[in-house]
């Protein structure tokens, strides 16, 4: 049977987990394991610095705007993985990038795959990636001049 810090090592040297998913899978893995174990071992790997919410936060941040995501549906995300509201206001002010440029730049990208687009199916397209509509008004009126 695998130790608990052995499964987190293994995972984390996959990939970041936040604190909350990397609970979830030792529940999975070893449902033998306490509770209160399952903590210790959680709260040993982030003090040894092998886990970290902000780390996680922030390759989250970094894969979802380069995927097009919008600002909305990032912090539903990381509220998803109960990141503290913190850190999480943290990580979006420190990424340098526009939320209104990553939103035309998304729907720049749509409209390349689209046949007949509509500025409506623009904004449905918009608030389903997490933009405001603010945001979404202005990169549909800057493209649909």
């Amino acid at each position: 049977m695998a130790e608990p810090r052995e499964l987190i090592l293994r995972w984390l040297s996959r990939r970041e987990y936040s604190r909350h998913a990397l609970a979830q899978k030792l529940s999975v893995a070893l449902p033998a394991l306490s509770a209160a174990e399952r903590q210790a071992a959680l709260d040993d790997a982030a003090e040894r610095g092998e886990q970290s919410d902000r780390r996680f936060a922030e390759a989250l941040v970094r894969s979802r705007f380069a995927k097009g995501y919008g600002r909305q549906r990032i912090l539903a995300e990381l509220r998803q993985h109960q990141i503290e509201p913190s850190a999480v206001d943290t990580v979006l002010r420190d990424a340098e990038s526009s939320e209104t440029e990553r939103c035309v730049e998304a729907l720049t990208k749509w409209l390349r795959r689209q046949t007949r687009p509509t500025p409506e199916k623009a904004y449905r397209f918009l608030q389903g990636k997490g933009f405001n509509f603010s945001e979404a008004q202005h990169a549909v009126e800057q493209i649909f001049r």
